[in-house]
């Protein structure tokens, strides 16, 4: 600890981009492995597929010509990506998730509604 307070102190500079470049994605390789082997927290395989569909079709809003007019709904897809995640992770058969999913875009709506 001391030597790296040393270091920190005398190069800063150079010790951030050391850490930065190699231990950073040492330390993204090992934690992918992790994941992996938790089943990335979630209880189906394929789950990952609606988070994708939520993401391209915020990156259509974001990137399309009518951006103007579909920005002011963004930010209930995003909550609707949140809350996906979270059902995702804790129901396992596709009957609660379809539930868990339906009841998860209500309450993206509302806060929309609530907080415009």
């Amino acid at each position: 600890m001391s030597l790296s307070a040393l270091l920190a102190f005398f190069i800063p500079f150079e010790l951030f981009l050391l850490v930065y470049a190699f231990l950073g994605p040492l330390h993204y390789l090992t934690e992918i492995n992790w994941l992996h082997q938790k089943n990335y927290y979630t209880t189906s395989k394929n789950d990952y597929w609606l988070l994708i569909a939520i993401l391209l079709f915020i990156g259509l809003i974001v990137f399309s010509p009518l951006r103007n007019y579909g920005r002011s709904f963004l930010p209930v897809f995003i909550a609707f990506a949140f809350f996906s995640a979270f059902v995702m992770q804790f129901y396992e058969t596709k009957k609660s998730k379809f539930i868990g999913y339906i009841i998860s875009l209500i309450i993206s709506i509302l806060l929309f509604v609530l907080v415009q």
